[in-house]
């Protein structure tokens, strides 16, 4: 059995936030774009079976896990030159590119903008178009007005003092696994409840750019792979 590339961790000043990230060595740079709020402990089994071929990056998007958040809202707009701030400081001028769910998105994006600077692009199971979600239309309507509220530091702030009390934590892990069917298991082993005001607002700005985002081209707009 072989013994898996070995991770490492460290932080990063950029001149728009400091972001936390992860390598695993062995080959050509690949960043890989995370995905809604990733933790960066969560993937390190996924870092590290890239990391069989790459030189693999993994980071937490600003204002999530340990990575500040930007001066301004988070936007998917201003990820791909935290990309490019990123592999500047790590000293590569060309990478690979990976993104996953949301990070499909945000892989997108950052091709969009950097696309002299990317090889190859990886795409897992990505979030790019409304019509990949199987909610029916009155659940997205629900949930997209659910995290329009959620945008109010008023209604975050309420949110959180029930998150953090500790007291409806089955009750929300049930409601929020009934409503985004998800699986309950994975949310609690995720600790999903246990998040920061910051955090709660990247969720709410990707959460809303997935139920209305339909990235689709009808000619091939990019050379990559």
């Amino acid at each position: 059995m072989s013994i898996p590339p070995k991770t490492t961790f460290g932080r990063v000043s950029l001149p728009n936030t400091n972001l936390h990230y992860m390598k695993v060595c062995s080959g050509p740079p690949l960043v890989i774009v995370p995905a809604t709020i990733s933790v960066i402990r969560q993937w390190e089994s996924l870092a590290q079976f890239m990391g069989q071929r790459y030189t693999t990056y993994f980071f937490e998007l600003p204002g999530h896990g340990d990575s500040s958040p930007y001066p301004e809202k988070f936007e998917s707009y201003l990820v791909p030159q935290t990309v490019a701030n990123f592999m500047d400081a790590m000293g590569h001028e060309t990478f690979n590119l990976m993104g996953f769910s949301f990070g499909g998105l945000l892989a997108m994006r950052t091709l969009e903008v950097l696309q002299d600077r990317i090889d190859n692009v990886i795409l897992l199971a990505p979030c790019v178009s409304t019509r990949a979600l199987l909610y029916s239309s009155r659940r997205q309507w629900w949930i997209r007005h659910f995290f329009i509220t959620l945008k109010s530091p008023k209604m975050q702030k309420y949110l959180l003092q029930i998150l953090d009390s500790c007291l409806f934590d089955q009750l929300l892990y049930s409601l929020f696994s009934r409503v985004g069917n998800f699986d309950k298991q994975i949310l609690q082993t995720r600790d999903a409840l246990r998040i920061s005001q910051s955090t709660l607002d990247v969720l709410a700005y990707t959460v809303q750019e997935i139920l209305s985002v339909d990235y689709c081209y009808s000619d091939k707009p990019f050379s990559q792979r």
